[in-house]
């Protein structure tokens, strides 16, 4: 129950600091100063950072990470025919004569 609460709590103030950035990103976009629309654009681009950064945190704190499976992947396994280009024979290599 308690991760279930730091995790909903978490993923609340998440997406309020990610509104407040977009929020912040716009209003420096509608200022005709760039004294005050500078500033502006900064906060709300920390804000979106910090926003994502306390996203991610609290959906693994959660314990709801993606796992990644090896069996998904294959990146290591090499499929026969795969490589190549059949109408260029560039997957040919071995068989050309010198």
């Amino acid at each position: 129950m308690k991760s279930l609460l730091k995790g909903l709590l978490g993923r609340l103030v998440a997406y309020v600091g990610l509104a407040l950035g977009f929020w912040l990103l716009y209003q420096a976009l509608l200022q005709s100063s760039l004294l005050y629309g500078i500033p502006l654009g900064l906060l709300g681009a920390a804000a979106i950072l910090l926003g994502m950064y306390l996203l991610v945190t609290a959906r693994h704190r959660a314990g709801d990470g993606a796992v990644l499976d090896s069996s998904v992947l294959d990146l290591d396994v090499e499929k026969e025919g795969t490589a190549g280009d059949s109408f260029t024979g560039s997957s040919q290599s071995d068989k050309l004569s010198p």
